[in-house]
């Protein structure tokens, strides 16, 4: 239950500060009057929440999923959010959820005391869910919500993983090459003395030793430019210039391009539909996607969409004009347009690219995998003949 902190007038005159559970406001300023107290101010008493944990996704969608499920079987809403919420583990989402069920009980929209927890509740949702509060089908809405994170959640998955493995292994090469110029090649040079005094030090152990004698002794300097160099990038990544230079230049060539391109407009094509089929309005559910796009070259094209949909033109017609945008999606869009079914042409067009991009992926990793080990025993064998190269030549020279 809510706790709210009041400050009231006592039948004397006096003052009084302190905490009250109550279900409401309403109900909190009743029982204060009860008590013979005049309330002058009730605010809730909110607990300060980690701002470093973040609620799991799958929190969220079971409280859309067990939302849902109550209000059609016709439960009041006031009920169903009491029940949910009494339902829910995750601490945090539970302390926002009686936040969400107190402004519910005071009169309040449920869409408006969503929005107040944008970490939470995205702008996606809580349009979504304004649009099944207005049209009586809030329980549609939030199922629809829950198989858009849920896809949206295997999308990410599926990229993650495909990204792990190679960054693994990269990460595993990069420790091993570091550790041998650090701690393995400088114990053989003192054996090379010798040779390297003589001028019979092959060139590649002379550069190896070199290498390995530069980086020891600024090892400290490398790490703090490395440190820098990444935290530079990212800032620079970061800015929307950044990216979107970045992705200017990804989008030039076909490999990366394609795979980039798919992945956003699987995502955009995804989202809107949802929107349009809860009904959003066009132009309101593209200012949305706007957003949450994740690609500042598509954000750009579909906020001139939603500003020319405003006045009326097409959005097809809007995306034909973006180089890197295929025929076959803008062409799609048009037909969508013209038959006034362009949510349930979106989601057949995003199955589509979501499919697509699995593929990509795998195919990526096929040839991703094996590379990355080549690279890794090419260098091992070259460190390897590098060391052993001074010993088979001395071997040679004394037989």
């Amino acid at each position: 239950m809510p706790v709210f902190q009041f400050e009231a007038i006592n039948p004397g005159g006096e003052r009084q500060i302190g905490l009250l559970d109550a279900a409401s406001r309403q109900i909190a300023s009743q029982s204060l009057q009860q008590q013979q107290l005049t309330p002058l101010a009730i605010t809730e008493f909110k607990q300060k929440l980690s701002p470093l944990r973040r609620i799991p996704i799958a929190a969220i969608c079971g409280f859309y999923t067990k939302l849902a499920d109550l209000i059609s079987s016709e439960v009041p809403l006031l009920q169903s959010l009491r029940i949910t919420l009494d339902a829910t583990t995750n601490p945090q989402l539970k302390e926002i959820l009686k936040e969400v069920h107190s402004q519910v009980t005071d009169g309040r929209n449920l869409s408006a005391a969503l929005a107040d927890h944008p970490r939470v509740f995205d702008t996606i949702a809580v349009s979504v869910i304004h649009a099944g509060l207005e049209g009586a089908f809030l329980d549609k809405a939030l199922g629809e919500l829950v198989q858009l994170y849920r896809r949206q959640q295997k999308v990410r998955s599926q990229v993650i993983g495909a990204v792990a493995y190679p960054a693994f292994l990269l990460c595993v090469g990069t420790a091993m090459l570091l550790s041998l110029l650090v701690f393995f090649v400088p114990q053989f040079a003192p054996m090379f003395d010798g040779l390297r005094e003589r001028g019979q030090l092959p060139l590649m152990t002379k550069m190896l030793l070199a290498f390995s004698e530069s980086f020891a002794s600024n090892s400290l300097f490398v790490l703090v430019a490395t440190i820098g160099g990444v935290m530079a990038i990212v800032h620079w990544f970061r800015k929307r210039n950044g990216a979107r230079k970045l992705l200017s230049l990804l989008m030039r060539f076909r490999f990366p391009g394609q795979l980039i391109g798919h992945l956003a407009l699987a995502r955009f094509s995804r989202l809107l539909s949802a929107l349009l089929k809860n009904g959003v309005t066009i132009d309101r559910s593209l200012r949305l996607c706007r957003a949450v796009t994740g690609n500042p070259l598509l954000a750009e094209a579909v906020s001139e969409s939603a500003d020319k949909v405003e006045k009326g033109g097409s959005l097809s017609e809007v995306l034909k004009s973006v180089a890197w945008i295929s025929n076959d999606f803008t062409e799609t869009i048009a037909v969508g347009e013209k038959s006034n079914r362009l949510g349930t042409v979106l989601s057949r067009t995003a199955e589509i690219y979501e499919r697509e991009t699995e593929q990509q992926i795998n195919v990526l990793l096929r040839f991703l995998e094996p590379l990355l080990l080549l690279m890794m025993g090419s260098v091992m064998a070259l460190f390897i003949l590098a060391i052993m190269l001074p010993i088979f030549n001395s071997s040679a020279m004394i037989n």
